[in-house]
């Protein structure tokens, strides 16, 4: 027998207003595309036949006749390689992923029909709060990753294979600065995490937190955190993460990854109004025009001047304000292969220089973009940078290193703030013609140093095209021996109080140190 039908879910819009939030007055019925599509037997709940929505959330399958059954459509995405494989999860029951069944029916007909509507839990006629299973938003989450996913594969990626994607949805989900997500606590918000912390799998996990912050709904959020997942996948980063404004002085490296995670989602989104939901039911919004060259401080630091600047080398010019536009290949070509393996850290350096550096590229008019926002330094390394925000001890942005050259030294400042900013850490480059046993060291020198605060504890991390060792002991000089091959390499320190996540811990002010390899 022929079971087919239609799988759609209600999305809350956002209002005309920029200021505003959601509204539930204009709720729409939207097509779960791609979804996994189950008839289960209703007594032993298992899998009788399975297939897969189309684009407008169709779907068509067979079954044996006269079966007690259910039709599922499970929060999954999945096309086999390359493909893609997303599934949305509830962290807080015991990440089961979120289903959608009809009631049990008999198979006594030639051919069935049954279409599921994924509920937004808000009253059709008014209410102030949610009544009812909020059954839309894992469906409404897993939507816009698909579109992302699209995005890209119709855009220079269509033979990328991504690796599996778990989605951490719940309405218990809050910002409460705890991790704990088996009871909705996720630090500070939606969130990529790379990795799995404290027994919990890595993934995206979103806010649910009725009249306070929920995400499922707002799209740039999630599609903004793809994008991280994206650049782990695909790309690399070196991104120290942690807390950023659009008005702060940031790492590079945060800086880039932080911009272009705003700009790919205006881009597939085709909105460049970047909006966040918040507040009592949901009707307040954050909200970005990632349109905007107005910057300040403008950089390669600022994050605003990243989303902008991607923003505006990737469009049709609508906005008038510049005769550039790339497309998204050639921004993908520059994460798979320069800002994947070259050994500049990843930042808006290397990714400009892999723009300019493609054939038939308008370079000249590339180059105004860039200077627009206040961005001087040229090639993978940001040579010649004039502009770090009045932060001197940050230049250069990479200084030498040479084998046996003698010491070079650079100072570490928290004068933009700690942990992520411009100057925390301090940035070195050198080159190995052959392989060669070295010993890096890196001494605390008293030169140009402040007084006060801790003992001085300078630390090294080590980089080739990712990142390859690290010495991180207490004191006032670090040594790390190492056997390294041929090759470019970059080497970050810092003073360990610059950095320190610790809210009340003691810092030091300017802090120099001597590095040398020998």
């Amino acid at each position: 027998m022929t079971v087919t039908g239609r799988i759609t879910y209600e999305r809350v819009p956002f209002e005309f207003d920029a200021t505003a939030g959601l509204d539930y007055a204009a709720i729409t019925a939207e097509p779960a595309r791609e979804v996994i599509v189950e008839v289960i037997s209703s007594s032993d709940q298992s899998v009788l036949a399975s297939t897969t929505t189309d684009a407008n959330g169709s779907y068509t399958t067979t079954v044996s006749s006269n079966t007690s059954v259910k039709v599922r459509a499970r929060a999954q995405t999945r096309r086999a390689t390359p493909g893609w494989d997303v599934r949305v999860l509830n962290n807080t029951n015991g990440n089961a992923l979120y289903v959608l069944d009809s009631s049990a029916f008999c198979t006594d007909a030639a051919t069935i029909t049954k279409n599921l509507l994924a509920d937004s839990g808000w009253p059709d006629f008014g209410g102030t709060n949610y009544a009812s299973t909020r059954a839309s938003a894992p469906f409404a989450i897993l939507d816009s990753i698909y579109s992302a996913v699209q995005f890209v594969r119709a855009n220079g990626g269509s033979a990328l294979h991504l690796p599996a994607l778990s989605v951490f949805w719940s309405k218990d989900n809050r910002g409460t600065g705890n991790w704990d997500p088996g009871i909705g606590e996720i630090s500070t918000g939606t969130q990529y995490s790379n990795q799995a912390i404290g027994g919990f799998p890595a993934g995206i996990y979103v806010l649910g937190d009725e009249g306070a912050d929920t995400d499922e709904f707002d799209q740039h959020v999630i599609v903004h955190e793809f994008q991280h997942f994206l650049e782990d996948a695909i790309s690399r980063t070196e991104s120290p993460a942690g807390p950023h404004t659009l008005e702060d002085k940031l790492d590079m490296r945060l800086a880039f990854s932080e911009g272009y995670a705003n700009a790919f989602s205006a881009m597939v989104l085709d909105d460049p109004v970047y909006r966040d939901s918040f507040g009592t039911q949901q009707a307040e919004s954050f909200f970005i025009d990632l349109e905007s060259n107005a910057n300040s401080p403008a950089g390669f630091f600022n994050e605003g001047s990243v989303q902008s600047l991607v923003l505006d080398l990737y469009d049709a010019a609508s906005d008038g304000q510049d005769s550039v536009a790339l497309g998204f290949a050639p921004m993908l070509d520059a994460l798979t292969n320069e800002l994947r393996n070259g050994a500049a850290l990843v930042s808006l350096y290397p990714f400009v220089a892999a723009l300019r550096a493609d054939p038939g590229a308008p370079v000249a008019a590339i180059d105004a973009l860039v200077e627009s926002q206040q961005v001087f330094g040229t090639g993978p390394y940001g040579a010649g940078e004039t502009n770090f925000g009045g932060i001197t001890e940050a230049e250069p942005v990479y200084a030498p290193l040479t084998l046996g050259g003698g010491a070079t030294r650079v100072c570490g400042t928290r004068a933009a703030g700690t942990y992520n900013k411009l100057g925390n850490r301090r940035f070195l480059r050198f080159s190995l013609a052959s392989a060669t046993d070295v010993t890096i060291r890196v001494e605390y020198t008293s030169t140009g140093s402040q007084t006060g605060g801790p003992d001085p504890d300078p630390d090294l991390v080590l980089y080739q095209a990712g990142l390859l060792d690290f010495s991180q002991e207490t004191g006032t000089s670090e040594v790390l021996p190492i056997a390294l091959g041929a090759g470019d390499y970059v080497l970050e320190v810092y003073e360990y109080s610059h950095v320190d996540i610790d809210e009340n811990a003691s810092r030091r002010g300017v802090t120099c140190m001597n590095v040398s390899i020998s």
